[in-house]
């Protein structure tokens, strides 16, 4: 029989809840109230308003219209929040407990564990975008530190499923060693002694103290001095359920040790437990050193595990993870649209890597922020998005292909145009959506903020013949009225830019007209000239949008927020977090690599302490 072949029966030794003594919360909470409302209703309300009483302004700018902040001030030695106890995201628990798995086990055997796991990855809660302190922004997921039941019993299952399958008659030798499994029970004590602390430094990502390794081997294996299967596999479930596994452990004031500091750095990267060499870094008290330091935060960057914060922060802070799919457009109108295109899971797939490629060939290469904002190369190798973008062929998916003028810049690329699910309102059809799209641009990548409109944003609606009517006109007859043109003055104007896309991406000079039935009445010429009021510039195309955006030295900014919002794990503070959003702006603004842009607030002392209150 195959050694990983899932047991039927649960463990039925002693101590399933045997935990070393801590100090730390319970892990189970009451269940989160009643659901929110969809995110997409804020978002459309601007669409149909009538009545707009929010304002768009900068932090600490009390104007109705101002522009962002683009600088910030370091004020000297700001504490980060006290955290001793963060739980791991759900992405980094799938990534930590696979890691120690290859730590343990022969790579074939790993491989073949971790990925019967997968059910049970799968069915781990999903982490909740919480709320930012701004209306419409949000954390990124793994600032998420809610506890619930459902994941407790989800992390107790996996800790289960591991233990059985590791101390099966095929594996047992394998995780123990031969130690294990011989008949000569004169060395058994030794080898329950070593496992325990190979077991410790993995599951804790430190070395056991002597009073921890004498609690998982006295209190834990309760089988004194021989070798029991049933005994190891209540070492392996406890260990791999206890806070120092489950959850990023600091312990203290002041300083973080050596091995906090690892486990810090590898989990920003890689979202995952640090290797052996972090681990060595640790142990000789080099990673404390600021060379030491640096010379880490270099190599794990450098590293292609950091592909995946690449992704995880690309995705949320652009909400590319809530593009809604090109391949599930229905009807006659998006069969129009489409034409000879091919709209399917794979085209949905390259438009959102393609972003991460770029991103991750800059971060490589040794380009600059503006390289990636403004980038004119693509390495996708999809066809079917080679073909939306009008290029002959695609890149081989490492070698840059120069993309059509038109494409120039992020912003214009297919995972930026899509609509998003959290925000566009249900039964979207070839119409675009240029409020939305503009609001898009003035959160996400501006960073102004935007009130929430009032409740009555729904009432009286003007009757649009969208048979006749282009998007543009549809979107300035509903918001030109009252006081809603105050605050759709901003908003609409980077969303009518965007114009010259439509509903699935594709360039245009004409807007096609559809009636209810799907039939096309006519098409009208696209006219993207705007006024961009906190820029004080006119644009003609997406491209110099973008170009005033990067040279109002706003993209860079924003950047520095959003990263700074995923590397502290909360909502940045303008003034207390000065000091790291300044390391990331003043870099952008001054064109260095953007290796180094992503590294600097790292590199701050700030970034290896904890508060001391």
């Amino acid at each position: 029989m195959d050694y990983l072949t899932s047991p039927t029966s649960r463990l039925h030794r002693a101590r399933p809840c045997s935990f070393m003594p801590t100090s730390s919360p319970s892990l189970i909470e009451p269940a989160p109230g009643p659901k929110p409302a969809p995110r997409w209703l804020g978002a459309w309300l601007l669409v149909t308003s009538t009545a707009c009483t929010g304002t768009v302004y900068s932090p600490n700018v009390s104007t109705s219209v101002a522009a962002v902040v683009t600088d910030f001030r370091c004020r000297g030695d700001a504490p980060m929040d006290a955290t001793p106890l963060r739980r791991l995201s759900r992405r980094e628990y799938r990534h930590a407990v696979t890691d120690a798995l290859y730590r343990l086990l022969p790579s074939d055997a790993a491989a073949q564990l971790t990925g019967s796991l997968e059910t049970l990855f799968d069915e781990r809660p999903n982490d909740v975008w919480l709320p930012h302190g701004e209306p419409g922004q949000r954390l990124f997921a793994r600032s998420d530190q809610s506890l619930s039941e459902a994941l407790v019993r989800s992390d107790m299952a996996t800790a289960e499923y591991i233990a059985e399958a590791v101390t099966s008659p095929g594996i047992l030798g394998l995780l123990a060693g031969s130690c294990a499994t011989d008949p000569d029970r004169s060395n058994d004590a030794r080898c329950i002694d070593e496992l325990v602390d190979r077991l410790g430094m993995v599951t804790h990502r430190r070395p056991l103290s002597t009073v921890e390794h004498a609690f998982y081997r006295d209190e834990v294996y309760i089988d004194g001095d021989v070798v029991v299967a049933e005994g190891i596999a209540d070492l392996v479930q406890v260990m791999f359920r206890q806070p120092n596994f489950v959850f990023h452990v600091e312990s203290g004031d002041g300083e973080l040790t050596a091995y906090e500091a690892a486990s810090r750095l590898s989990f920003h990267f890689w979202n995952s437990m640090p290797d052996e060499a972090l681990l060595a870094a640790a142990a000789d008290g080099s990673i404390l050193t600021t060379e030491g330091w640096n010379e880490q935060v270099t190599r794990v960057l450098g590293d292609p595990r950091a592909r995946d914060w690449v992704a995880e922060f690309l995705d949320e802070w652009l909400r590319v993870d809530r593009t809604v799919p090109v391949s599930i457009a229905t009807g006659d109108a998006l069969e129009a649209l489409r034409g000879d295109l091919t709209l399917n899971a794979a085209l949905d797939r390259a438009a959102r890597e393609e972003l991460h490629q770029l991103f991750t060939h800059v971060l490589t290469s040794g380009g600059t922020f503006e390289d990636f904002f403004l980038s004119d190369v693509t390495l996708t190798d999809s066809a079917e998005l080679a073909a939306l973008y009008g290029m002959e062929a695609p890149s081989d998916g490492r070698t840059p292909v120069p993309v059509p003028n038109e494409r120039v810049g992020i912003l214009s690329r297919a995972g930026m145009l899509l609509p998003r699910s959290d925000i566009t309102p249900p039964g979207a059809g070839p119409r675009t959506h240029p409020i939305l799209r503009g609001v898009f641009i003035q959160r996400q990548i501006m960073c102004a903020q935007i009130d929430q409109p009032p409740a009555n944003a729904m009432d009286n609606l003007a009757d649009i013949d969208r048979a006749q009517t282009s998007s543009r006109e549809e979107a300035e007859i509903l918001t030109s009225g009252g006081t809603c043109r105050g605050c759709h003055q901003v908003l609409n104007p980077p969303g009518f830019v965007f114009e010259v896309f439509d509903a699935i991406g594709q360039y245009r000079s004409t807007e096609r007209l559809f009636d209810r039935n799907g039939s096309e009445t006519g098409q009208v010429p696209i006219n993207a000239e705007v006024m961009i009021p906190q820029l004080g510039t006119v644009v003609r195309s997406p491209l110099e949008l973008a170009t005033a955006i990067f040279d109002s030295e706003t993209a860079g900014a924003c950047f520095a927020r959003h990263y700074t919002r995923f590397m502290l794990r909360r909502a940045e503070d303008v003034a207390d977090d000065g000091c790291f959003l300044r390391s990331v702006d003043e870099l952008v603004d001054e064109g260095a690599p953007l290796r180094e842009v992503v590294s600097a607030p790292l590199l701050e002392p700030n970034y290896r302490a904890r508060s001391v209150e």
